[in-house]
């Protein structure tokens, strides 16, 4: 596919280009959606003509619900001639991360219970901090702990003894504080001002 038409198909859509304008880190169409404050199905066929013609590309292509997409090469080149000068963490590669596993993690109770972790914590308090940060979310303290216990077998979190406690509790790993700090960033609509 021609630059020149890239070009000007891109220039045809206000949405296509607020997307492309929001992609500064790997995001989901929700998170897109959050970002742009453009209605999520909008978002969805916005993404699949961006990949039609290229600018964008899916990083777990498998996933049916929580797609990550990032920019391509002509993506960001893209993006750059609209006047968006990218941060040394875009110019650089994209982190280690296993796309697929942060896919999952976006669902709402699994990145609140992330979000939440700081040090060791018990499921429950885990939870506490959870509904603290966000006062809308409907979470219990069994959510709470099978999403701890999930994140343990994927290598997200590890099990902490603690000599005469009654109750194990779990600390992020390295994978988990990364996928922890990109969901952060996903939040942080700072960034595109």
């Amino acid at each position: 596919m021609e630059l020149q038409d890239v070009r000007c198909w891109l220039s045809l859509g206000a949405i296509r280009r607020q997307i492309l304008e929001a992609i500064t880190q790997p995001l989901t169409a929700k998170q897109i959606s959050k970002r742009t404050k453009v209605r999520e199905k909008y978002v969805c066929r916005a993404l699949h003509e961006l990949r039609v013609y290229e600018l964008v590309q899916c990083l777990n292509p498998i996933a049916h619900k929580s797609r990550v997409y990032w920019l391509t090469s002509t993506g960001l080149q893209m993006r750059g001639e609209l006047g968006y000068k990218p941060t040394q963490e875009e110019i650089q590669q994209l982190p280690e991360v296993d796309w697929s596993l942060y896919g999952t993690v976006c669902f709402t109770h699994r990145s609140a219970v992330l979000k939440a972790m700081d040090g060791m914590m018990q499921p429950s308090q885990i939870k506490r901090r959870a509904r603290f940060q966000n006062p809308e979310l409907k979470m219990s303290a069994n959510n709470a702990r099978d999403i701890v216990m999930e994140f343990e077998k994927a290598g997200i979190v590890n099990r902490v003894h603690v000599r005469g406690a009654a109750h194990a509790r779990f600390e992020l790993t390295r994978i988990g504080k990364m996928m922890q700090e990109l969901l952060f960033k996903a939040e942080d609509v700072t960034c595109l001002s």
